[in-house]
């Protein structure tokens, strides 16, 4: 299957920083791309795209279509302005806005109702980890976001790994713990989603960069990465496109 690779700008961008990024940006025609600036960028973001390929993204959507829900975007007025991708249950929403999974799981409905794809987010703590929950922490993450029927929707859902201890920390999990939570969360979602299980994309999220993008992806079930940081910049951004080769 085609590597994803997911930028996740957090909220951080510019309306000059956007042209010069777009301008400078090199892909490779064997990954896709997706660009998940802060809201109020994405329609610069789908100007300045043009007919290029690659997608963006929104980082965050409510769990209805329209209502009483002062500061909320909903899935549908995302899509109505380009974004054909949604970013839901970030380790960071999950820990600054303490979302559930139930309410993960609400957004992930919505957003594929809209007709977007989704890429759903999961990971453990260092204590969790270190406590030898970090398979059980994931595992209930997904099993209670994903207890939906998948065969009614033709978008995709995306699983992104996330080792909360690495994110932002500059050092990355070892590539035997990515490998192994990798293979471990196909497995889950074998079992959850049955056939379907063997074709969903598994990132890995946490502390990615250019020089060790490339020995990340080389990982079995590891099928692209959602970059951070290493994204704000164009020059980073395509040097861990290039990695990919």
């Amino acid at each position: 299957m085609l590597n994803l690779i997911v930028a996740n700008w957090k909220m951080n961008g510019s309306l000059e920083g956007i042209k010069e990024f777009f301008e400078k940006l090199y892909l490779r025609d064997y990954a896709e791309v997706v660009v998940l600036p802060p809201a109020v960028y994405i329609r610069d973001c789908v100007s300045a795209i043009g007919n290029r390929a690659l997608a963006v993204g929104i980082q965050n959507i409510w769990t209805e279509d329209a209502g009483a829900y002062t500061g909320e975007i909903s899935a549908k007025m995302a899509r109505d302005i380009g974004a054909y991708w949604a970013l839901v249950g970030h380790s960071e929403r999950r820990q600054l806005q303490k979302e559930s999974d139930d309410l993960v799981k609400q957004k992930l409905e919505c957003s594929l109702k809209a007709g977007m794809n989704v890429i759903v987010c999961v990971g453990e703590t260092l204590e969790e980890r270190l406590s030898g929950q970090a398979e059980s922490v994931v595992s209930k993450q997904l099993k209670k976001v994903l207890a939906i029927d998948l065969t009614k929707t033709q978008n995709e859902v995306v699983i992104a790994y996330e080792p909360i201890w690495a994110i932002g920390s500059g050092e990355s999990a070892t590539l035997e713990e990515v490998q192994e939570m990798h293979a471990f969360i196909r497995n889950v979602l074998l079992v959850v989603l049955g056939t379907l299980g063997a074709n969903v994309r598994i990132l890995y999220g946490g502390s990615v960069t250019a020089e060790n993008s490339a020995n990340l992806i080389k990982q079995d079930h590891v099928n692209g990465l959602l970059v951070g940081g290493a994204s704000l910049k164009a020059d980073s951004f395509s040097s861990i496109l290039n990695a990919l080769d």
